[in-house]
Parts: C-alpha cells; structure tokens; sequence
C-alpha cells in the first residue's frame, strides 16, 4: 500500500477530523510522486497538523514520534471522558471500542482483523514477535551491531531464560550491499558457521531465495563444494524466477538470478540475464558488482 492509496482508504475510517482526509486524497490523484514531493501547499498542509516546536529540528521521530494535532485532540477528549467516571465511561463504553477499532485498522490495511493486535509501541510489537519464534536451547541468533537496541535485550533475556546463543556481526554504515552480512562470514572463512545459520534460517522461511543462494554458497565453499551447493542454487534459481514473473524489471533480482545460473555453469542462460540487469539499472554497484564478478569468472 503506497502513501497515496492509504490516503484513499482512510477517508472513510477518519469521520471528524480538522483536516480532510478526501481533500489529501483529491491533492494527489493524477499526480507523480515527483510532482506530490514539490506541492509545497500540500505539504504545508501536512506540516501545520503538528504542533512541534518550529526552532527544533526532531530528527528522531523513530523514538517518539509526534502526534498531529487531530490525534492530540483526541486523546485529550477520550481522558477527558474517561475521567467523567472511569468504570461506567472506559469499561464499560470505550473498552468495547478496542476491538471496533481493530476490525477498522484491518479493512484499512486489507486484512482479518485476527491478523491484527494493537501493542502500546513498535518496540513491544516486536518483541512479541522475537518471543514468540520457538528456539531450543543451543540455538544462535545471528544480528548485527547495528539492531535496535530494545531487539537486543530481548534475545539477551531469551540467552539467560532459555540458554539460546546470540551472535552479533559487525555491520557497516551505509551498508556495502544486501549480501555483505554473508560476506562477513566469508572473510572469516568460516562458511560452516554461515552454513549452519542458513540452514535454521531457510527451515523458518523456505520460501526466500537469497537464504537458499548463501546456502549454496557457503555448502560451495565450506565442506562438500559444490555437489552439495547444487541443489540450493536450483532452489534459490526457481524462488527467483516465481519472483522475476511478479516483478520483471527487478535488476538487483536479475543480477542474483544471473549469478546463480552462472554458478552452474549456465552461461546460455546467466549471461542475457546479467545484460539486462544491467541495462535497467547501469548505476546500481550491487547489480554492477555481480555482473562485474561473473564476467570475470566466466572470462
């Protein structure tokens, strides 16, 4: 869902609000996202909803981020209301509206309402989720320097609760590209440790191919070359041709794809692959790397 479509939906959801959902919506329609990113009016509009201190840039909205003066508005009004008599006016009349509040966020986000729960914060949503996947004792969490701070400490409660293990790489800033994680362990040479990470990982999720690829690759290097790597790399291949129907122009998935199959020595088939990816995207270093390695590989 796209800034715009979201506008649209929630028209219907937003009934009083000092700013008019429809009038947002109508300012986009037949308009590019460059021409929206100009529409200083527009954006104005948005800007005077909140009520920050216009001497103070808040460049940390991801720790707290400020409410529009409608949603203000409203808390004030329901506190107001919940103390007119909290048991009759919050049990009994705003409790219930919880769930109708539920049933309209899933409608808005075009899903069942089971799907959705309402946490008090990011951080606790996505500690449930981290609390929730099942790990035995023995079994690694693989992260980076650079998570949350918050995800850290909850898998450092699983490490003392349940007696799991918690590896943490060192990750750049900007990030070289989507596969520098792997390459990380690569350096070390320690592709049996990338392969055992990989092998959990694709057991969680089967169905994303560039956990199949760095499974191959790792199975290619570490013990077993690549006898053992070939099946990975035709999963990882057949993951990504269903992805390349969806979304033909990917190039990054073009370039992945490409050096897959030349990994196998299919240079008919990885070769008009890399070309194209190349072609849609000249300037992309992670497309012009791969396609740069295999060229040389392939001579």
């Amino acid at each position: 869902m796209n800034r715009r479509s979201f506008f649209q939906s929630t028209t219907t959801v937003a009934l009083a609000t000092q700013v008019s959902f429809s009038a947002l919506a109508a300012a986009t329609k037949g308009k590019s996202a460059g021409e929206m990113a100009t529409d200083e009016d527009f954006w104005m509009t948005i800007r005077n909803e909140f009520t920050t201190d216009r001497t103070v840039i808040n460049m940390n909205n991801g720790y707290a981020s400020p409410a529009p003066r409608t949603v203000q508005d409203a808390m004030k009004r329901y506190l107001d209301f919940t103390n007119m008599g909290p048991y009759h006016t919050m049990v009994m009349q705003l409790d219930p509206k919880i769930e109708r509040a539920r049933r309209m966020i899933a409608d808005a986000a075009g899903c069942d309402p089971e799907e959705i729960a309402i946490t008090r914060n990011s951080s606790e949503a996505l500690e449930i989720a981290q609390l929730g996947v099942t790990l035995k004792p023995g079994d690694e969490v693989l992260t980076t320097n650079q998570d949350y701070p918050r995800m850290l400490t909850t898998f450092r409660q699983r490490v003392r609760r349940e007696g799991i293990k918690l590896k943490m790489i060192s990750f750049p800033v900007p990030v070289v590209s989507m596969d520098d994680l792997y390459q990380r362990f690569e350096q070390l040479g320690d592709f049996e440790q990338a392969a055992a990470s990989y092998e959990k990982a694709v057991k969680i999720n089967p169905s994303n191919y560039l956990t199949w690829a760095n499974l191959a690759s790792a199975w290619q290097w570490g013990k077993g070359g690549m006898e053992r790597a070939l099946p990975a790399y035709q999963k990882a291949i057949d993951l990504a041709e269903g992805l390349r129907k969806v979304t033909p122009t990917d190039a990054e998935l073009l370039a992945r794809l490409g050096s897959y199959y030349a990994s196998l020595g299919e240079k008919n088939k990885s070769l008009p692959i890399l070309r194209q990816a190349l072609a849609l995207d000249p300037e992309n270093p992670n497309v012009q790397g791969r396609v740069g390695f295999q060229g040389t590989w392939s001579g």
